[in-house]
């Protein structure tokens, strides 16, 4: 079977949950004999806009369309015809799938499972975030950090104005500068170029917007029609890792009928973790505790140094490490670098896939302190095949994933999560309620495979 998986982006230059996974089940189709292509987006200014790259990582064909964002308007974002022309010569024309699996549609177009479909192509898409409802990453949070219970147009089109959607025009001068230096002289400097940029977006935030604009509302409002009208019938079936996603994507209007429980499945590890009680009791170590992932702000990483001083002050003792890139907001990034220094907290920075298990090895508690809807974090299955318990905010797909309510703290609220972890290294963290060990990856592909033969025609 041919199999073409569509992500946003791809390993190894982002390796966020929906990337790690993708990955990982075009790997385990390979080794069953199936024939994979990724098809994914890349920003990169010193190429032409719309460029199609073939790259190899770990033996997984790709193709990367440039994409720059250099937008016209907001509905360029959804409904912009090049990735959709890139996608119908290059995948539905010439490789000719039999099933595609869309993971992501941000920087490519909301058309393309509609072009699939007119291909007689079926197409399955799992639902790693709620993009489809929130052109904001689909976080669910507004501007200001706020969970958006619910979809409100008017809200949207305020929040938008502060989102960075594109980037300005008179960028664009210096990507074509960039281009042309790059095919004259090898010289490629288009990622210095980039981290500056995103250094000074970050310094230079825009003001809070006056109020609701009157064309983002109506491009917004055009969004969700095309969700409705195009993506939705294009769509053999939706997968939901989660139960809470499923019944959140349900009551934002996506058919019940086509919403498919499918939780995600994760390598199965050696059980080389040991953890040894506190000084009461014998342990010979404080309590280790680590974070992995993006370091961004929905991410709440900023809540670990929080809670971090509070432990200082108090005179309990744990060793923290902090394992995760900051690529797409460098400044937030190097001021918990910067404050992780001057704390004593380890700070290591984007790692692979391939190193979870040695990040992992030395750890007796990993924390999951995002602000927002996750949906069913990877880091909590990684450590949980490893038996590591992990404490997370008691929201969404996180406080699924966890039962134990020892292991859950108030959102955002750095005191609490001091308070448990306080608890934690006072008591040690056996006896604790982790959770079900997740689908191993052959559980998983076993039901993604029955799942492709179900919608095949």
């Amino acid at each position: 079977m041919r199999i073409c998986l569509v992500s946003h982006q791809y390993l190894p230059e982002h390796s966020a949950g929906a990337e790690i996974y993708t990955h990982r089940l075009a790997l385990s189709l390979q080794e069953r004999g199936h024939e994979v292509l990724v098809f994914a987006t890349k920003k990169d200014l010193a190429r032409a806009e719309g460029q199609v790259i073939e790259q190899d990582f770990e033996g997984v064909r790709n193709l990367r369309v440039i994409r720059n964002l250099f937008y016209r308007d907001f509905r360029e974002t959804f409904e912009d015809p090049l990735p959709g022309r890139r996608f119908q010569r290059h995948v539905l024309d010439e490789w000719k799938p039999d099933v595609v699996h869309v993971h992501h549609l941000m920087h490519h177009s909301l058309a393309l499972p509609g072009l699939a479909q007119a291909a007689e192509v079926p197409v399955l898409m799992t639902l790693h975030d709620y993009w489809l409802a929130c052109p904001r990453f689909g976080q669910l949070l507004d501007y200001q950090g706020r969970i958006c219970e619910e979809v409100d147009l008017e809200r949207c089109s305020t929040c938008m104005t502060r989102f960075a959607w594109r980037n300005p025009s008179k960028l664009r001068h210096v990507a074509r500068g960039l281009e042309i230096l790059r095919k004259t002289s090898g010289l490629d400097l288009q990622k210095p170029l980039q981290d500056a940029w995103r250094s000074w977006q970050g310094k230079n935030k825009a003001q809070p917007p006056a109020g609701p604009d009157a064309d983002l509302r109506a491009a917004l409002q055009r969004r969700q029609e095309m969700v409705r009208d195009q993506l939705v019938p294009a769509v053999d079936r939706f997968l939901c890792p989660s139960r809470f996603l499923k019944e959140r994507m349900e009551s934002l209007g996506l058919p019940s009928d086509k919403l498919h429980y499918h939780p995600l499945g994760v390598p199965s590890a050696n059980a080389d973790h040991v953890f040894v009680e506190d000084g009461d009791a014998g342990q010979s170590h404080p309590l280790r505790v680590a974070y992995m992932g993006s370091v961004l702000p929905h991410k709440g990483v900023h809540l670990l140094l929080d809670a971090y001083e509070i432990l200082q002050l108090h005179g309990v003792e744990i060793e923290m490490a902090i394992h995760g890139g900051s690529a797409s907001n460098p400044t937030y990034g190097e001021d918990l670098r910067i404050r992780s220094e001057e704390l004593g907290v380890r700070f290591t920075g984007t790692y692979l896939p391939e190193r979870i298990g040695d990040l992992l090895a030395g750890t007796d508690l990993c924390i999951v302190p995002s602000l927002w809807f996750e949906n069913r974090p990877i880091t909590i299955l990684d450590a949980r095949v490893r038996r590591i318990p992990c404490l997370v905010s008691d929201l969404g797909g996180m406080a699924e994933l966890v039962p134990d309510p020892r292991l859950r703290f108030a959102v955002g609220d750095a005191e609490d999560l001091a308070r448990r972890l306080t608890d934690l290294a006072r008591h040690g963290v056996e006896n604790l309620d982790i959770g079900d060990l997740p689908p191993d990856p052959d559980q998983d592909l076993e039901k993604t495979l029955q799942e492709y033969a179900s919608i095949c025609r």
